[in-house]
């Protein structure tokens, strides 16, 4: 009896989420074809050869080391259970995510980390359709860690120059920052994929569901030009050639919601307050106006849920088994 339920579960979660993008969809001639985005900050937190989405309970299994930001202590055993509500290394407390990508390598050999990353949530320019919340245990992948022959996908910049295809030469002695952008669609039933490659891009096909555009600009220390990721070494590729980041989302699905309309929905852009404002740190602000206007309270952003105690490390089997059972859309 059991087995013939689950499938019921599956079509009401998708349900769910099918009503729930219905009824957004009737508000969308109000959406403005300006861009509205949010501009959040990662610090470094650690560096190491796990990856959770493509080698989940595997620790050490990938062949290359990550840079990792988000949510503090990623590791093989991952789940997006324990990513929720933990401390992170973001400016956006809110912010429960996982994000990793190669490590660079110095012509001497030498490693040399990202120290942050930059993450713009979009909605684009020029579209008057309006983005919907990122479903709770979304992971995607963009780029090809074993790419050797197409065009890579990342851009990159010496210090504040014109972003190119390729890895800034030796001759770049200012930091070196590369750009990456996800595509914008999801089926909305998936919260992972066999390759991976979750979040697709938009054809306008029935079903489909435009989340906001993600792009992660990282930001490599100086003395990056001429280096390589670690990736690319591994391919025995040309530099830059493999780049790919990773991503998976925990965020508060209230709060997001709220940044969605107020701000991305709503042609406004906004950005986290450090501090060093009139408002309290956390808080968010449109820098689309003069002078800039509070968007949400830090209070609003960071409403101190009740922390959950969830154990970070489990039997290989089971952190696999629980991954992939998270497939299913929950909102």
């Amino acid at each position: 009896m059991r087995r013939r339920r689950k499938p019921l579960r599956i079509l009401a979660a998708t349900a769910i989420v099918a009503t729930a993008v219905v009824a957004t969809g009737t508000a969308w001639a109000s959406v403005p074809s300006r861009e509205g985005n949010l501009l959040t900050t990662c610090k470094l937190d650690h560096v190491g050869s796990d990856d959770p989405i493509k080698f989940p309970g595997a620790p050490g299994g990938s062949a290359h080391q990550h840079d990792f930001f988000g949510v503090k202590g990623i590791d093989a055993f991952t789940t997006t259970a324990s990513l929720r509500n933990h401390p992170n290394t973001c400016d956006f407390a809110a912010d429960s995510i996982a994000v990793w990508i190669p490590s660079m390598v110095w012509a001497d050999g030498s490693e040399h980390p990202a120290t942050r990353i930059d993450i713009y949530y979009r909605k684009p320019v020029h579209s008057r359709v309006a983005v919907h919340a990122f479903p709770m245990g979304l992971r995607t992948i963009v780029g090809d860690a074993i790419n050797t022959t197409k065009p890579s996908v990342a851009l990159w910049e010496c210090g504040s120059g014109t972003f190119q295809g390729a890895i800034p030469p030796a001759a770049c002695t200012a930091g070196v920052n590369e750009s990456m952008y996800f595509p914008q669609c999801w089926d909305g039933r998936d919260l992972d994929a066999p390759d991976h490659h979750t979040l697709v891009g938009c054809t306008g096909a029935p079903g489909e569901i435009r989340l906001p555009q993600i792009q992660v600009i990282a930001h490599f220390p100086p003395g990056s030009g001429g280096g390589k990721l670690e990736s690319d070494i591994d391919a025995s590729t040309s530099a830059g050639r493999t780049a790919h980041d990773d991503y998976w989302f925990a965020g508060n699905p209230r709060v997001w919601r709220t940044i969605i309309r107020r701000c991305l929905n709503a042609g406004v852009q906004c950005r986290v307050v450090g501090g060093e404002d009139a408002w309290p740190r956390g808080s968010i602000v449109n820098v689309s106006v003069t002078p800039p206007k509070l968007v949400m309270t830090a209070s609003e952003v960071c409403p101190h849920p009740k922390r959950r105690h969830v154990t970070r490390h489990r039997p290989r089997a089971t952190a696999a088994s629980q991954t992939s059972g998270e497939r299913t859309a929950r909102r």
